[in-house]
């Protein structure tokens, strides 16, 4: 298991490592910590993984009223999906994949948990996504139709050079307009949503092998000096650190470790 440095976002702290998964799927073990709120951006990939919730309380504050996590669920995320997680004086484990190819429902979502290990391998994967849903976590519902409608767009927007007013003026307002009408949707701004979505593509991608230099551009970034930036800026770390430790795992892999 390679483990990545911790990165502090507000007051919670995350920490991840790589863990070995099969089927093409990328594993990965984290572990939040504190009091504060984080928001999961997804690009082109879908999450599915057990969460515990050790210690506190987790709740998801949507448009549509605040939810409150069960202390044990399956977190089921679709491509291009933003949820807000609000964590007090929590400690909460996951362990899961991402993917590529489409692993779940279309709709975000928390699932009843059958079983103790993590999912791990595609016929783990379609268990764990067939339980039953415990509660919907769609942050677009209640949410006014032209955000929604601009949400979705900024991620066919994500290598132009100004998406979030392209993505306004697609939808009928004024830029100023639609980022205060955004914050208050999913409590965060549609340019800090561009970074996530941009570097959750990144991160994946580095993960799953791939250059640095191919890897900026497929995220959308047409300055790797600025990738660079940017995912230090969010992460802590260069996308080197990243790529390292993939590298270690696949030698691992070849030696037997």
């Amino acid at each position: 298991m390679g483990a990545f440095p911790d990165t502090r976002r507000g007051g919670v702290t995350l920490r991840r490592a790589l863990l070995r998964a099969g089927d093409g799927l990328i594993g990965l073990s984290q572990t939040f910590e504190g009091d504060g709120l984080r928001v999961i951006v997804t690009h082109d990939a879908s999450l599915l993984a057990v969460v515990d919730v050790l210690a506190g309380a987790v709740a998801f504050p949507l448009a549509s009223g605040e939810v409150l996590a069960p202390s044990r669920f399956v977190m089921a995320l679709p491509p291009r999906t933003v949820l807000p997680m609000r964590f007090d004086g929590a400690f909460v484990s996951s362990q899961g994949v991402a993917s590529f190819s489409s692993i779940v429902a279309p709709t975000p979502a928390l699932l009843r948990v059958r079983g103790k290990q993590a999912p791990l391998t595609m016929h783990d994967v379609r268990e764990a996504a067939a339980e039953p849903v415990i509660a919907l976590v769609d942050a677009d519902a209640s949410v006014a139709h032209h955000v929604v409608c601009a949400r979705r767009a900024l991620h066919a927007m994500l290598a132009r050079p100004a998406p979030v007013r392209e993505a306004a003026r697609a939808s009928g307002v004024a830029a100023e307009t639609l980022t205060r009408a955004f914050q208050q949707a999913y409590s965060i701004s549609p340019k800090q949503y561009i970074h996530r979505a941009r570097l959750f593509g990144a991160v994946l991608r580095l993960l799953s092998g791939r250059a640095i230099v191919e890897t900026a551009l497929d995220a959308g970034f047409n300055d790797v000096t600025r990738f660079y930036v940017q995912f230090r800026r969010l992460l802590g770390v260069t996308p080197g650190v990243y790529a390292s430790i993939r590298k270690r795992q696949d030698v691992d892999r070849s030696t037997g470790g």
